[in-house]
């Protein structure tokens, strides 16, 4: 659980905290949406498609640090690239979806994530990728409404 606690919600935390000071609408408005995807798409897929290490009763506890401190964290970074625009906002969708999934497979490699009932990598990805373009459309909205 240390691993988790470390990796999964100290350092993104500090990470997000250097983001905050530098433009802080990117933790107000979207570190709140990165802990709602998180929840909704993690606990949708707890012992039905994954376990998370180390396994408890509550197999939603050791992904806890990750729901509060990882997820949002790089929710916020994808948001404050696209609201930067240092990047094509669909190469940019591909990127984060790539990477973010690719740690996920390290994490699987490692032994600290499960998959079960045929999940795989690929719904992982499809599961990233839905979570950045909901990011996204949120970007897209808050532009409208000239709030960003």
């Amino acid at each position: 659980m240390f691993f988790n606690i470390v990796l999964g919600f100290i350092i993104p935390l500090i990470l997000s905290f250097f983001l905050y000071k530098k433009y802080p609408k990117i933790i107000v408005f979207f570190y709140p949406l990165g802990v709602s995807i998180a929840f909704a798409a993690n606990d949708w897929g707890f012992k039905i498609f994954w376990l998370v290490a180390p396994f408890h009763d509550n197999p939603s506890l050791p992904v806890l640090p990750f729901n509060f401190g990882y997820f949002p964290f790089i929710c916020c970074l994808f948001s404050y690239l696209k609201i930067k625009q240092l990047m094509n906002s669909n190469l940019l969708l591909i990127v984060f979806t790539f990477v973010t999934t690719c740690m996920e497979y390290l994490g699987v490699l490692l032994d600290k994530i499960h998959y079960y009932g045929q999940w795989n990598i690929f719904f992982t990805f499809l599961i990233y990728l839905i979570g950045f373009m909901i990011t996204s459309f949120y970007v897209k909205i808050l532009k409208i409404y000239q709030v960003l």
